[in-house]
């Protein structure tokens, strides 16, 4: 596996919430007011405005919890990996003209991506880290995601497929573009199978996954 210059924003996306509200954090305290990275500074101010909302929803779910404040922490979390994902698209556009473009792009945190030395290998099928339906963040028909990939770097697009009858037939269309994603209108009520594979570079893809069981609420 070899290095690129390019930042791995699977790492970040996939910490726990208290680690990522301490690493949006971190990013702004190491960006605000340092001259290396003036051309940024707008898009740091944005990731210190987010990361504060973000840890004030944390603090506020961590003492009581409840469906309002995990909405509010789920939304916030979104927030703040969008503000994340433009610093990033900012930095690596810089990089190239900078003497140093690794120290450059790794200087407020991040990490940087590996990626295959060939792209022709076996890309290995999602693995799911959360599938969540109702409890505290209860929406009706609403289904949350989230998948890892062994290369992130190496995926194009997402598609999956849902049974309701215990794998006899699926229902196919299911198509997404990030590790984490919601999907809405699902069969209410329903216990329902879910699979997924990754089309990757090179016109690659993977096998299916493994069944993902949840009832839906």
């Amino acid at each position: 596996m070899s290095v690129t210059n390019k930042i791995n924003n699977q790492a970040y996306i996939d910490l726990g919430k208290d680690d990522f509200g301490s690493f949006g954090t971190n990013v702004a305290e190491k960006g605000v007011k340092n001259p290396i990275y003036a051309e940024q500074e707008s898009a740091i101010k944005e990731v210190e405005t987010t990361s504060g909302i973000y840890n004030v929803a944390l603090s506020a779910f961590n003492s009581d919890g409840g469906k309002d404040r995990t909405n509010n922490l789920f939304n916030a979390r979104k927030d703040l990996t969008a503000k994340l994902k433009a610093l990033t698209k900012l930095l690596e556009d810089a990089a190239p003209s900078k003497p140093d473009p690794e120290a450059f792009l790794t200087g407020l945190g991040f990490t940087l991506a590996k990626v295959p030395s060939r792209r022709t290998g076996v890309v290995k099928p999602p693995i799911c880290q959360t599938v969540v339906s109702g409890g505290k963040d209860a929406s009706k028909g609403v289904v949350k995601f989230v998948l890892k990939a062994e290369v992130p770097d190496e995926i194009v697009t997402i598609v999956g497929k849902r049974s309701e009858d215990g794998g006899l037939t699926w229902e196919n269309g299911i198509v997404a573009t990030k590790m984490a994603f919601v999907l809405t209108d699902q069969p209410s009520g329903k216990d329902c199978i879910f699979q997924y594979k990754f089309l990757a570079t090179n016109n690659r893809e993977s096998l299916w996954s493994g069944n993902i069981a949840i009832t839906v609420y």
